[in-house]
């Protein structure tokens, strides 16, 4: 039987980075770096490497992007800089979203909920 697969594993061979987004409204900067340690554990555990982190302060989130469009264009010069090939957010991603963060970064995006979809 044949398993479905939302990672590019060849992509997701040359790394990740990983993006956190710290609403100041909901948790933390110390809870954000503990849940990027554990989808750093996650992306582990699928053999993907993790390049780099990058966290992303919003007083609130942006329909289009998620993040800001500046930061979405130095995750474009970070994963060129990296080599990545994927970037993994640790918030939830619409569709729109990730599809405009894919057209500026030219990586696959996912979030959380992909790469935990993937292990199961």
């Amino acid at each position: 039987m044949e398993t479905s697969t939302l990672i590019d594993f060849e992509k997701a061979r040359k790394g990740a980075i990983i993006v956190g987004v710290h609403l100041d409204s909901e948790k933390n900067e110390y809870a954000v770096i503990q849940d990027l340690n554990e989808l750093e554990a996650l992306l582990k555990t699928l053999g993907i490497s993790t390049l780099g982190r990058e966290i992303q302060r919003r007083q609130k989130l942006t329909a289009s992007h998620l993040i800001g469009t500046g930061k979405v264009e130095e995750l474009a010069a970070i994963t060129r800089d990296f080599d990545a090939g994927i970037i993994v957010f640790d918030y939830e991603l619409s569709g729109p979203q990730i599809r405009n963060i894919e057209k500026l970064t030219c990586c696959q995006v996912l979030d959380r909920a992909g790469v935990i979809l993937d292990i199961f």
